[in-house]
């Protein structure tokens, strides 16, 4: 680094006093800039007056000639602005150092000498910071946050992440001038223009920090006048959100980068703008998701969330699946959340034993997470003594999240087929009856999808049977003590929940006719919401940017799930099978699924490999991705007429189609939900012929020139 001094500069140091309609304060600072101990002819008074006229350019020139002692130089900035009268006065600098001092506050009478004392160019220099009253009188308080952060530097030349809180303001520092000349505040900055104009600065020039001891009594004295620009009286959403945003993001290139020498001190920058918008949202919490919806317009590091939440969800999430497990009862659990909207602090369970991970997919839901426990262990569904312990868990971390908070929470959201989330749900909401549990069922919990009753373990009589029990009877809802771990869970969610949700009607009335006792019956009637699972933005289609290679002037369509030629989409297989080889040359179906090459082996067999290709399970991301790529999606009914009055299952995949874009395809069962729903392409199970017609429609457009497509062919859409 060059540490020559320029020509158009002298030794000593330049006080830079920006004021903003300053005339009733600026002199009070003036006067404590000319009791510096410093030789007057080592330092100069620089005032930049900026905005509409007050006054205060009749009182800066009225003290000038009233203490001609003082050097001091009036230089006007063109409008208003922090970051313009900062560039107007550092430009105008004649010493070789420099420091800012604010037309509201004081510094005292060694704070210029001592801070000279210590000057170096490639190193600043540290003094201590004190609050004074809003006008600028009484006991000072040097219990600040500058000074906690400069403790363990005391005395001593360090790296800046030693004292990361020097980087987040102008003041109490002297700076070498030709360095400060380099950096030019950012002038369309609404707030913090000081905070990334330092970082920048630090950064360029790797210069260190210089702490003074705490005996060399300079210190600057901070005046907390709450109409000030820093501290105005009222904070509007612009400047506690979008202000702070506009720094963060303007930041990230240093927080991103391992190699930039503020790279930790910018994280730690960015953690303290977070953590101030999050104290803003908890008294806004309306706000909340505008926020996210900024954020995610922006350039912003995800684990910014985390700290923008931290300590301030007021809603709790039990659900024994959630992200990263890749997990369809994870996956939908997740994009509740998000549909919601509302940060929340979430219990979980760690699934690796059971499923795998998908770290990529928290992206749906990390903006509105503020603690998260996933509890380790093995995954059990229907042990008591998992479920014991799940809860035991659980409820302990809710505790100390409550206590850190001061307050329980105003809801509780579950969901299964794990059942343990709807466990610890009713345990919170028996100890806080006035929370409003909302209970999601994803399929019945007691029976299977053949209609069977599920094997469980068995409930003990111990203190978490007992307080639910308990808490039931309270409630007015006492069950039969013969039902299984599995029906008496059901029958909790249904006797103690403000709400149940079911994704679709055929799903209630399927529940409905285990429940003996009328009256709970007719609760849950009361208190059910048909809620089919959420559908996510069209942004999210596009995160990933998985290649998947299409040959052109064909028709592609993908099914993503388990599939075997010889059962459960026969009628497909049949189909492809059996259509005509001009529309089959034209076909291509590409399937995602969990054993590739075993199904790649069957296909060989069935003389299908030439027209359907496979290929694994994906992430998330990269599945929502791929659905927007071919010329239709297929989705399949469960076959449940042997074993089921009315078929209860929609997938969830439908969701996910639904916001492809891209033309779907449904096999159902007659009378399912899945029938109900408007699609392009619909056929029945086990209707070969349906199929086949299906997908004579699809591939008419691309079969060779002379080959016609009937009428007949073609379904309605």
């Amino acid at each position: 680094m060059n540490s020559t001094l320029p020509d158009d500069l002298t030794a000593g140091v330049t006080v830079l006093v920006r004021t903003y309609q300053g005339v009733d304060r600026i002199e009070r600072t003036l006067d404590s800039i000319r009791a510096q101990t410093l030789s007057k002819d080592l330092y100069e008074v620089l005032v930049v007056p900026n905005g509409p006229a007050d006054g205060t350019l009749d009182v800066l020139r009225r003290y000038r000639e009233s203490h001609p002692e003082l050097e001091i130089r009036i230089v006007t900035a063109p409008d208003k602005g922090i970051g313009l009268s900062m560039n107007v006065g550092i430009a105008a600098a004649r010493r070789s150092y420099l420091t800012v001092v604010d037309d509201d506050d004081q510094i005292s009478a060694n704070f210029l000498k001592t801070l000279y004392q210590y000057a170096a160019p490639h190193c600043i220099a540290h003094a201590y910071l004190a609050n004074l009253d809003g006008d600028g009188i009484g006991f000072p308080d040097y219990d600040t946050y500058v000074n906690r952060s400069l403790v363990k530097a005391i005395g001593r030349t360090t790296h800046p992440v030693e004292a990361a809180a020097s980087m987040m303001f102008n003041v109490s520092k002297l700076v070498w001038t030709p360095y400060a000349r380099a950096v030019r505040a950012r002038e369309n900055l609404r707030f913090a223009t000081d905070v990334l104009y330092w970082h920048e600065l630090v950064n360029t020039f790797g210069l260190k920090i210089t702490v003074l001891p705490t005996n060399a009594h300079a210190v600057y004295y901070r005046s907390l006048r709450t109409d000030s620009h820093s501290r105005p009286a009222s904070v509007p959403y612009d400047l506690a959100i979008e202000a702070r945003l506009d720094v963060i993001e303007a930041l990230v290139p240093i927080a991103n980068d391992p190699t930039q020498y503020l790279n930790e001190v910018a994280q730690l920058s960015i953690i303290s703008q977070a953590a101030a918008m999050g104290r803003y949202l908890a008294e806004h919490p309306d706000e909340n998701r505008r926020v996210i919806d900024s954020m995610s317009a922006r350039i912003i590091n995800p684990w910014v969330y985390h700290h923008l939440n931290r300590k301030r969800a007021r809603d709790l999430v039990t659900c024994y699946a959630f992200l990263p497990s890749n997990n369809t009862s994870a996956l939908v659990a997740a994009r509740r959340v998000r549909e919601r909207g509302v940060c929340v602090d979430v219990v979980s369970h760690q699934m690796d034993g059971v499923h795998g991970r998908d770290v990529a997919a928290g992206v749906i839901v990390e903006p509105f997470i503020g603690n998260h426990l996933s509890i380790p262990g093995r995954p059990t569904f229907s042990q008591w003594r998992g479920v014991v312990e799940f809860c035991a868990a659980g409820m302990s971390a809710i505790e100390r999240w409550e206590h850190t908070r001061g307050r329980s929470y105003r809801s509780v959201y579950s969901r299964a087929m794990w059942p343990s989330s709807h466990v610890l749900a009713a345990l919170y909401k028996v100890r806080h009856p006035e929370t409003t549990w909302i209970a999601e069922f994803s399929d019945p919990l007691s029976e299977n999808v053949e209609g069977e009753t599920r094997k469980a373990g068995t409930r003990d009589d111990d203190a978490l049977s007992r307080e639910i029990e308990e808490g039931l009877e309270a409630a007015g809802h006492p069950l039969p003590h013969h039902l299984g771990l599995l029906q008496w869970i059901e029958h909790i969610a249904y006797a103690l929940a403000d709400e149940i949700v079911f994704t679709n009607t055929l799903q209630q009335q399927t529940m409905l006719t285990d429940i003996a006792d009328e009256t709970l019956h007719d609760r849950v009637v009361e208190h059910t919401r048909i809620s089919p699972h959420p559908t996510l933005p069209p942004e999210f289609y596009q995160i990933s940017d998985v290649a998947y290679p299409l040959e052109p002037g064909l028709t592609h369509v993908a099914y993503f799930g388990a599939f075997y030629p010889t059962r459960g989409l026969t009628e497909v297989t049949d189909a492809i099978r059996a259509l005509p080889r001009e529309y089959r040359d034209r076909l291509r179906f590409h399937v995602f699924t969990k054993d590739p090459e075993d199904l790649r082996t069957e296909l060989r067999k069935a003389s299908l490999d030439d027209t359907v290709i496979t290929n694994h399970y994906v992430p998330y991301l990269d599945f929502l991705h791929l659905t927007t790529l071919f010329d239709c999606l297929l989705v399949n009914d469960a076959r449940t007429a042997d074993t089921h009055p009315v078929n209860p299952y929609l997938p969830s995949k439908i969701s996910d189609y639904d916001g492809s874009g891209r033309p779907v395809w449904a096999v159902v069962e007659p009378g399912s939900s899945l029938s109900e729903r408007k699609v392009a392409y619909s056929s029945v199970l086990g209707d070969v012929d349906g199929a086949i017609a299906v997908l004579k429609a699809l591939t008419g457009a691309h079969v060779r020139a002379g080959a016609e497509v009937s009428s007949s062919d073609l379904l309605p859409r």
